[in-house]
């Protein structure tokens, strides 16, 4: 997925979704399963997050985080860091982890948090690793169920929403995470213009209140996700042809464009373009980044498609 619009406020609840670079496996051994857990919990405490729902899969991540401050951006940055450089000096490698920037799905709590939390977990179950969500130990389900808690899990936020009597919440809780769906469907894939779980009501909410004033174009951005993505993708189109008559480097300022600002994922983003693949994708913003330290040309251009597609971050 690519880059998206960043809201920020107090009480703000997200879904939060992480993938490795190429797929890459991101915990090869239950020690970094763990260590994963530990660098959550870390973050639990410095950043005051509190955390209903998580599912560590071996080449991704979801989390269902709830931020009483507008502070997502500092405490993802910092989690994603620091698991990558254990994990690169581990494994002895160099270079990024994770593919890309995290996506962040808002969620309308109110409505919405337990279905988001029973698609995140499922995937262990939709993946073929586990006969049923409780079984797979690296998700916070099992501590709704009995395990002693050794995650993060702020079990009482979700079960709240279903009643004062703890034990008959609990119970509606589980029978309601045990009717998922093995079809791969849920947030992520249905989410409101691709920024919430949500109803088109909470999306005007979001724009209306919470997104700061001054970023009208970030406003014109939720409105432009909105369409179809060939929609998006000639809009994006029409600020690129103002840069230059370059018909090839119209093309890589398009993926450019498209791969920073849209939600879109690499493989849509190859089949609009004419790309290659995915990897294509990515290997053509890695060349413009390169190129634009040493050819001014570039750097004045891309310089030019990062005031343009402001409209889209």
């Amino acid at each position: 997925m690519a880059r998206q619009l960043r809201v920020e406020y107090e009480g703000a609840m997200y879904h939060i979704f992480s993938r490795g670079i190429e797929r890459r496996t991101l915990f090869p051994t239950e020690a970094d399963y763990g260590r994963f857990l530990k660098y959550l919990g870390r973050m639990k405490d410095r950043y005051g997050i509190r955390i209903p729902a998580y599912c560590l899969m071996p080449n991704h991540y979801h989390l269902m985080l709830m931020t009483p401050k507008p502070n997502l951006r500092s405490l993802m940055r910092e989690l994603n860091s620091l698991y990558a450089m254990y994990f690169n000096h581990k494994y002895e490698r160099v270079g990024t982890l994770f593919q890309g920037r995290y996506n962040a799905i808002l969620v309308e709590s109110a409505s919405h948090g337990l279905t988001v939390a029973r698609y995140i977990h499922w995937n262990p179950v939709n993946a073929g690793l586990a006969r049923r969500p409780e079984d797979w130990c690296w998700s916070s389900f099992p501590d709704y169920v009995g395990r002693p808690v050794q995650g993060p899990t702020d079990t009482s936020i979700l079960l709240d929403r279903l009643g004062s009597d703890r034990p008959r919440s609990l119970g509606l809780f589980i029978e309601y995470m045990r009717e998922g769906t093995t079809d791969g469907s849920g947030p992520l894939k249905d989410a409101v213009g691709g920024v919430v779980a949500g109803s088109r009501n909470f999306l005007e909410l979001i724009k209306r209140e919470k997104v700061p004033r001054g970023h009208e174009e970030g406003i014109a951005r939720l409105e432009e996700l909105q369409m179809p993505p060939s929609t998006v993708r000639d809009s994006m189109w029409r600020r690129v042809c103002t840069i230059t008559g370059d018909d090839k480097l119209r093309r890589k300022l398009l993926i450019y464009g498209l791969k920073k600002s849209t939600p879109l994922s690499l493989a849509q983003i190859a089949g609009m373009t004419g790309a290659k693949s995915g990897d294509a994708v990515c290997q053509v913003v890695r060349r413009l980044e390169r190129a634009r330290r040493g050819d001014p040309g570039i750097r004045a251009a891309l310089a030019e498609m990062d005031q343009k597609r402001r409209g889209f971050r």
